[in-house]
């Protein structure tokens, strides 16, 4: 039940000890969630010219208003068959972005999937059309020449988002998870209380593997949903079991994964929040200015 705009954020993280160890389950790893995040609000959203009514389809427009030309609206389709729900990207308007951004694409996929899945009388009862606004601090970008000034708490960028050069702080998993907590919390209301932490770590884990093409060790992921913690990672197993989104049985596999029902498939993740951090440790780090990407690297 949709009770009125919801805003999440998310921090960054920084892998301060455990290296490529932390791919392997036998290792530990220390992270540091940092005070730089991710922000996303969520409200609902008026059908407009660039979105008739239909009673097959809901419409998502996404803004990145940091960012020059950042607009992207989607269409979700309605589906029965078990699969993913069909999520296609609109760009036929001089206002929208061209290129994809995947990895908002994929959570949306995942988080309003597993949601109606889930609450399967949600289409019916009015699911509503949704805009969404993404907000991130400076430290997760380059600080270039064409920065402007402060407005709101946020700077402009003065570049497109192709053109912006991360600085490697986790920005894509502070997204994936901000994002998915912002939708759960936005669709389900007062019921996503009765969720717990584990959900959307888990939730937010297969939409940030599947938008990188891979299943990683989750411990940016994990530090955006926890903060600072000791790390081990999960075995891959568990989401390369989930499949394809375009697979039969897709959604009730990925609720079962999500909701930790999946008897041949636990999690089994470790994850310490008992990190004491010294006050007088003093973490300093250079911004090479080249931007990075994990599957890249």
């Amino acid at each position: 039940m949709i009770e009125g705009p919801v805003a999440v954020s998310a921090p960054g993280k920084v892998l301060f000890a455990g290296g490529f160890l932390v791919l392997d389950r036998r290792h530990t790893g220390l992270v540091l969630g940092l005070d730089a995040r991710i922000h996303v609000h969520v409200q609902e959203w008026k059908s407009t010219a660039l979105t008739p009514l239909s009673d097959k389809h809901k419409f998502v427009l996404v803004k990145s208003p940091q960012f020059q030309k950042a607009n992207w609206l989607y269409s979700v389709e309605h589906t029965t068959d078990g699969r993913a729900l069909p999520i296609k990207q609109i760009a036929d308007d001089p206002s929208l972005t061209q290129t994809r951004n995947k990895f908002v694409e994929t959570t949306l996929q995942y988080v309003l999937t597993y949601y109606m899945h889930s609450q399967p009388n949600a289409w019916l009862d009015g699911l509503s059309n949704c805009q969404i606004t993404i907000l991130a601090d400076e430290n997760y970008y380059s600080q270039t020449d064409t920065i402007g000034p402060l407005k709101n708490g946020f700077r402009d960028f003065g570049c497109s988002l192709s053109d912006a050069n991360k600085t490697g702080l986790g920005s894509s998993a502070a997204l994936v998870t901000s994002l998915t907590s912002a939708l759960i919390a936005f669709y389900w209301g007062k019921n996503s209380r009765d969720l717990s932490k584990s959900n959307f770590h888990n939730l937010a884990q297969a939409a940030h593997c599947a938008a990188q093409g891979k299943v990683g060790s989750g411990f940016d992921v994990a530090a955006a949903v926890y903060g600072s913690c000791l790390y081990k990672r999960f075995s891959p197993s568990i989401l390369e079991a989930v499949g394809e989104p375009d697979s039969k049985g897709f959604a009730e596999r990925l609720r079962l994964c999500v909701d930790e029902l999946d008897a041949d498939h636990k999690w089994d993740v470790e994850v310490s929040s008992r990190v004491d951090v010294p006050k007088s440790l003093q973490l300093v780090m250079c911004d090479v200015d080249c931007g990075s990407e994990t599957p890249g690297m």
